[in-house]
């Protein structure tokens, strides 16, 4: 028996991406009409069929969601987890939490595991090592809703629950720039990181609009609290900035020693700010303020948009194109 064709096939055929092809096939605006065209026809030639029968019996509910997620830390997931699980219960649903590693192969494994206990839909805050949604596609083709939050992936054909990087990092610099800063360091997280390159890119913005160079500004890139404490130790104690910028709450508490070291009781000194879930910056010792976005909201926004993916599919033939969902975000100075 011939193997039946997949978009993948599509995809090795004509030399671009499965995301491409399976938004092609979908007529997307994103996608040219000389594209669309090619697609069709390719997938007619090979006898592609979507799989109809995969889709059919989505319909038999597992109630069961899948929560991929890097790593269960005391930092912002805990909370994430919470708001998830509120809007789950709500909803008649039961969480299969996995763990990533920030491990792609973990997080393909993930989604076999997802597959295979038939979620009713998925929830996931990529790797780090995740640079494409690729491995995903073969929950859309099965007919499982994909919602991806946290961190963003370039060209994602799924729903995304985020905050604003570029502009909540822009307000952020801001903050130490107005504060009279001219020498800061901002620690973001893995340089590959779409989430990193984009609270960069608002931190470069504020230094234009402020007139100065992106000189002015250190960068220092870390994938992890370990990683994070030396290279902060050293950024500080080798350039002595007047201002930080903390990307997440792990690096607030992989600099919370070194503040105190070298700045001691002189808050002044140096002016922090990071994004936090608020609960560490009110228990270090060296101020710091920070941009507020609540991994409990962003958890119920992300798990509310899965329902509505979830209530479209079982009730309706209607199918919404991706839609990027925005996180309020808040200063609190401290």
């Amino acid at each position: 028996m011939q193997k039946r064709a997949t978009i993948k096939d599509i995809a090795v055929q004509l030399g671009v991406s499965i995301s491409t092809i399976s938004r092609g096939l979908k007529d997307h605006p994103d996608i040219s009409l000389e594209m669309r065209s090619t697609i069709k026809e390719k997938a007619k030639e090979l006898n592609y069929h979507p799989n109809h029968l995969a889709s059919g019996l989505r319909r038999r509910q597992s109630k069961f969601i899948g929560l991929i997620i890097p790593e269960i830390t005391m930092f912002f997931f805990p909370s994430v987890i919470k708001g998830i699980e509120e809007i789950a219960k709500q909803n008649g649903y039961q969480l299969l939490v996995l763990q990533s590693n920030d491990s792609i192969e973990n997080e393909k494994l993930n989604v076999q595991i997802c597959l295979d206990h038939s979620v009713d839909g998925l929830l996931i805050s990529m790797s780090n090592k995740s640079l494409n949604a690729e491995h995903l596609l073969v929950l859309k083709e099965a007919g499982i809703p994909v919602i991806l939050f946290d961190k963003s992936i370039d060209d994602s054909p799924f729903d995304e629950v985020i905050i604003d990087d570029v502009e909540v990092a822009f307000n952020a610099a801001k903050y130490l720039l107005d504060s009279g800063c001219k020498r800061i360091v901002a620690a973001l997280g893995s340089e590959n990181l779409t989430m990193s390159k984009k609270r960069g890119q608002g931190v470069k913005i504020a230094l234009k609009n402020h007139g100065m160079s992106d000189d002015c500004c250190t960068f220092i890139y870390a994938s992890n609290f370990d990683e994070g404490r030396v290279k902060i130790d050293q950024a500080l104690s080798e350039f002595k900035p007047d201002g930080l910028f903390l990307m997440s709450d792990e690096l607030i508490a992989a600099s919370s020693k070194v503040l105190s070291k070298i700045y001691g009781s002189n808050s002044n000194a140096c002016k922090v700010i990071g994004f936090s879930d608020g609960v560490l910056p009110d228990i270090i010792d060296y101020p710091i303020s920070y941009v507020h976005h609540s991994g409990f909201e962003l958890g119920k926004l992300a798990a509310n948009r899965l329902m509505k993916r979830l209530f479209l599919m079982n009730e309706t033939a209607e199918e919404e194109l991706p839609q990027r969902i925005l996180l309020p975000a808040t200063i609190f100075h401290q």
